[in-house]
């Protein structure tokens, strides 16, 4: 049956002024809001979801005069129930937030701020990683869950808990925020911001990083866009300097490792966006995050993932000229080789390798490739590896360095040598020869193997276009 819009807001109008003042009927009784359960709280609740059902477009319930009035007579949790209500109504009919002004909680619709923003009670640190964890990936179109994953998530959707329910709609939400013009979505994301900030570092540790997301993604909309929009470059230049100021405050609540993975994150973003000035800033955004690294990241685990994905982003970076890439490198080689425990030693700096000698990029070597240096990174690694107490220790460590000498060795670098590979090899097979069968070396022979069948197989079959192996002996 069809409600026509001033009958909804008729039907509204008339229990306000039944229900006057700022909290109606609740004055009286010393009251603010209406208690949870209520009879009167129930059928406030039931007027409210009338015109929610009905026009199914939250666009249209904030244009409606009496309804944000409504809303501030329920108590937290009716704020919080009304708000997954009308969240859920957005994902359902799949209703996009194009403008600014159509934000539920643009300062222009503040009445809304306490069922949506407000709304956003602080949730299970798990509950809220899990949540994070299936929309990412769902958002990446490669969400593959586990049986036990996916009942975890399945218990969070069909949870009864109102503060988990809107932890997870909220995120889908922000997925909502798209414009079909590049000016727009910049405005929308830089109001949803706005709003989104003011919610507590266990808030926007989970609502910020879907925000960067589509930043970077907008950057490289305006790349797309560059026969069309001449100005694409300083624009992209400003979503960077808004990318960076979010990070930022993500830094400063007292948050480390999320900040130091977007700060890389951002960095790549540039690289591929290539736009003017476009290395200074990527090396900004690198240098931030190697400065978190060395400032708040303190666990031993953490540190080798940190340094592991500082590397392996500065080795996808290809913009780099010497006076940016010379400092970067020496620091992520000092800091390698003073990670606390030796095999967290060994395996960085063999990484450190890679800071020094890239593979070829569109038949093109890097011009920055330093051969002797990465020699010098993996010979360290292995001394480093040595050095371990422990015989299956220093068997794992030298299969894995043996792989990355094969593969810098494919990649180019001759100084390599097949005599250095083979004495990796049987050094190797010494260690191997020491220790008594277990499961663990039963591993490391497996992946040794496996790496001896790469060589002999590239050996048959060389590569024309890159370093064989003459001379090996693999028997």
């Amino acid at each position: 049956m069809y409600i026509c819009k001033s009958k909804i807001e008729k039907h509204i109008g008339t229990w306000l002024d039944s229900n006057p003042g700022p909290a109606g009927p609740l004055v009286g009784c010393g009251k603010s809001h209406l208690e949870h359960n209520t009879p009167v709280f129930k059928e406030l609740m039931k007027i409210l979801k009338l015109p929610a059902d009905h026009y199914k477009n939250i666009l249209t319930l904030i244009k409606l005069q009496n309804y944000a009035p409504l809303i501030s007579h329920l108590n937290h949790p009716g704020r919080l129930m009304i708000a997954v209500h009308l969240v859920n109504d957005v994902l359902d009919t799949d209703t996009l937030i194009s403008t600014p002004e159509d934000l539920p909680f643009n300062e222009s619709r503040n009445k809304f701020v306490s069922a949506f923003i407000g709304g956003l009670l602080e949730t299970g640190e798990l509950e809220a990683l899990l949540v994070a964890e299936y929309l990412l990936d769902k958002e990446e179109g490669g969400y593959k869950p586990t049986p036990e994953r996916m009942e975890l998530v399945n218990i969070l959707k069909s949870s009864q808990n109102e503060e988990v329910k809107f932890f997870l709609h909220s995120f889908l939400l922000i997925h909502h925020f798209k414009s079909d013009s590049a000016d727009q979505q910049y405005l929308i994301l830089s109001a949803a911001r706005k709003a989104l900030q003011g919610g507590g570092a266990r808030r926007i540790q989970h609502t910020f990083p879907p925000i960067l997301f589509h930043a970077y993604r907008l950057a490289f909309l305006y790349k797309d866009l560059r026969e069309q929009d001449e100005m694409w470059e300083k624009k992209c230049q400003k979503i960077f300097q808004f990318c960076h100021q979010t990070i930022s405050m993500l830094v400063k609540a007292e948050l480390a490792e999320l900040p130091l993975r977007l700060y890389l994150q951002g960095a790549l973003a540039v690289s591929e966006a290539a736009f003017a000035g476009h290395e200074t800033i990527a090396y900004e955004f690198l240098s931030q995050a190697f400065s978190l690294y060395e400032d708040e990241v303190s666990d031993s685990k953490a540190q080798l993932a940190a340094i592991t994905l500082i590397i392996a982003t500065f080795e996808q970076i290809n913009c780099f000229g010497s006076e940016n890439a010379e400092p970067m490198r020496t620091q992520c080689a000092l800091a390698a080789s003073k990670l606390l425990k030796k095999p967290d030693q060994s395996r960085a700096v063999a990484l450190c390798a890679h800071l020094f000698w890239k593979g070829p990029k569109d038949g093109k070597q890097w011009a920055l490739n330093d051969a002797s240096r990465a020699l010098d990174c993996l010979k360290k690694a292995a001394r480093v590896a040595q050095q371990c107490m422990d015989g299956g220790v220093q068997a794992q460590l030298l299969a894995e360095l043996l792989g990355r000498y094969a593969l810098l060795r494919e990649r180019g670098n001759a100084s390599l040598t097949t005599a250095l590979i083979d004495a990796v090899i049987q050094k190797i097979r010494e260690e191997l020869a020491n220790l008594d069968q277990s499961e663990e070396v039963e591993q490391i022979t497996k992946h040794f193997h496996n790496t001896l069948q790469h060589l002999k197989n590239r050996m048959e079959c060389p590569d024309p276009d890159g370093l064989g192996y003459e001379g090996l002996v693999l028997s």
